[in-house]
């Protein structure tokens, strides 16, 4: 009996531990890639219909910003400091990342600015015990693509990070299905179904598992494009009220298929 007690106590910790791991926060820090169609809330959707219970994803954003006026701001890291995080997710601006695959354009103060910027994120999350993720941007040109992905995977080479690329799995979508259903306008703002499907991928890396394919049924305040967002304050708390939450709902086989885009981890 005893040795059955001691047993059900160890199985008892190990629970308790896996649980303490499993990511509740994550601080994402991006743009208007970021906040349309609201990414931090549809990523907290992916992970509840997951089983995850418990998730809360904030967001600094605003539109057209970098990592480095992030830094600058200094508001990012007062959070990172003040609060508990698991998880800290960069997201450079367009397709500014891919100054580091260019041998003219790397050396230039504006890819050092970048990359500086980047490291220091990574360090002050690392100090923190939070997981640092740089997660990549995307076109529909393939070239371009390419050295957005050398871009972001050199990036994440030299400090040490993860990354999330979900360009590619966006452009082999796009080729399936007809204009303007990856790709919302010029400036290549995602779709809802391609936020979904990039949502996917950060749970992918975040958990280390697949979403569920049973579908997806949440209530989330779709943010457009052209949402002002002031980048001192997390998207929940700007002070000019967000859109109604709305019903998103994407059926198993639709949700299955962007699982299915994404590139094996």
């Amino acid at each position: 009996m005893k040795r059955f007690l001691i047993a059900v106590t160890m199985l008892a910790a190990a629970g308790t531990a896996f649980a303490a791991d499993t990511p509740r926060r994550i601080l994402m820090v991006g743009n208007s890639l970021s906040y349309t169609n609201n990414l931090p809330q549809l990523l907290a959707a992916v992970a509840r219909a997951s089983g995850e219970s418990e998730v809360d994803v904030q967001l600094v954003a605003t539109g057209g910003g970098t990592i480095a006026e992030r830094w600058r701001d200094g508001y990012v890291q007062r959070l990172l400091r003040d609060e508990h995080w698991d998880v800290l997710v960069l997201q450079e601006r367009g397709g500014r990342i891919a100054c580091i695959a260019d041998q003219r354009a790397a050396p230039g103060d504006s890819c050092r600015e970048l990359r500086n910027a980047h490291d220091r994120f990574v360090r002050l999350a690392r100090e923190r015990g939070v997981r640092p993720l740089l997660l990549g941007t995307w076109t529909p040109e393939e070239r371009w693509q390419h050295r957005l992905s050398e871009g972001l995977r050199e990036l994440a080479v030299e400090t040490r990070a993860r990354a999330v690329d979900p360009g590619p799995a966006l452009a082999a979508l796009a080729a399936k299905r007809p204009p303007g259903a990856v790709y919302a306008d010029e400036q290549f703002h995602p779709t809802l179904d391609a936020s979904v499907l990039v949502a996917c991928a950060l749970y992918r890396e975040i958990y280390g598992r697949e979403p569920r394919r049973a579908g997806l049924d949440a209530r989330i305040s779709v943010l457009p494009a052209s949402t002002y967002l002031y980048a001192m304050r997390t998207v929940e708390n700007q002070n000019l009220p967000l859109p109604e939450p709305q019903p998103v709902a994407l059926s198993a086989e639709k949700l299955g298929e962007l699982i299915d885009a994404i590139a094996p981890r």
